[in-house]
This record gives structure tokens, sequence and C-alpha cells, in this order.
């Protein structure tokens, strides 16, 4: 059965240096009822490690991260043949890495992923010297799914910016499918 974690006030964590992050496994949501986690991290840290079928909703994510190399800013990767979902979440990040970062989801690592995202939103920078994305990094799955419903990229007067010298997107950067079966639909 689907347990919930409520957040009933904001969470602060930029006070710590060194985070743990939490992984959501299969079966668990994330209602935000709202509020507000913050994260600064100079040592790479997502909120979230890995996510495995989890819905994540009606929350708000902002902070900064500078990752060594794959993260997410709320997950750092997607695990196993999982179903995630994120609806009324925004980002608001300032994220920096080598390779496979993204606003939400750095990578995945599994076959049949499905990805949805709906009503949500990204603001910040995503800088990568590859595969940087306002949503995810790098997809590594065949069979996969990923989906956009009235989501947006930069949404406020504020000026958002992707940048790397390869692959870099505002929603995915690359995905990787050996068989050509994964798909996106904005």
């Amino acid at each position: 059965s689907n347990k919930v974690v409520n957040l009933y006030a904001d969470i602060d964590l930029s006070a710590y240096n060194t985070i743990c992050p939490a992984t959501i496994d299969s079966g668990y949501s994330l209602n935000g009822n709202g509020h507000t986690v913050t994260l600064k991290s100079d040592n790479g840290a997502s909120i979230f490690n890995n996510l495995a079928s989890a819905k994540i909703y009606n929350v708000n994510f902002k902070g900064n991260s500078d990752f060594a190399t794959e993260g997410g800013f709320v997950a750092a990767k997607v695990v196993g043949a999982a179903k995630v979902s994120f609806e009324n979440v925004n980002v608001e990040a300032y994220l920096t890495s080598s390779a496979n970062v993204g606003g939400y989801v750095g990578t995945t690592d599994a076959e049949l992923v499905s990805l949805t995202f709906k009503n949500c939103t990204f603001e910040g920078s995503v800088v990568s010297t590859a595969y940087a994305g306002g949503f995810t990094g790098q997809i590594n799955a065949n069979q996969s799914t990923i989906s956009f419903e009235n989501c947006v990229v930069g949404s406020k007067n504020e000026q958002t910016v992707i940048a790397g010298n390869t692959r870099v997107a505002g929603f995915v950067a690359k995905t990787l499918a050996k068989d050509n079966t994964s798909s996106i639909a904005l």
C-alpha cells in the first residue's frame, strides 16, 4: 500500500555542510503541502539519493549543489524499473557538475522507467561539461517513458541558464536507449 510522508513546515538544510540523502522506496509518496525544502551543498548532495516508484507532490525545492559527477537536485538517481511522478513541484536551484545533472533527476539506471512531470517548473541554472537538463541529465534506460504536462523551464522574469559543452537541453539532456524504445512526450 502507498505510504504518505507529509510536510507540515518548511525544512531548511542549508546550515549543514554534509547531509546523508534519503532514499524513497517503492510505495512511498511525499506530500509537501505547499512547503519548501532548502538545501545548499558544496559537496554534491541531492535531497534524495535514490527514487524507486515514488510520488512527490505539492512541494518546493530551493538551493544549490555542486556535484563532482552526476546528480539531480531532487534525486541523484531513479533506480530499478521505477514509476516516479512529480506533480505541482517547483525547483529553484543552481547546479554545477562534470556530467549528468538535472534540476529534478540526474540519471536513471534500469529499463522500463516511467517518469511523469505534471505542473512542474524549474528555475535557476544547470551548468555541466556534458548532459545538462532542466529536468533530467541522462536517461539510461530502454523501453522508458518520460512525459511532461504543463511544465516550464524558466517561468519567472529571472534568467534561467542550462549550459554545457555537449548534450544540453531545457528538459532532458540525453536519452541512451540501445534499442530506440524510449519515448519523451511534451
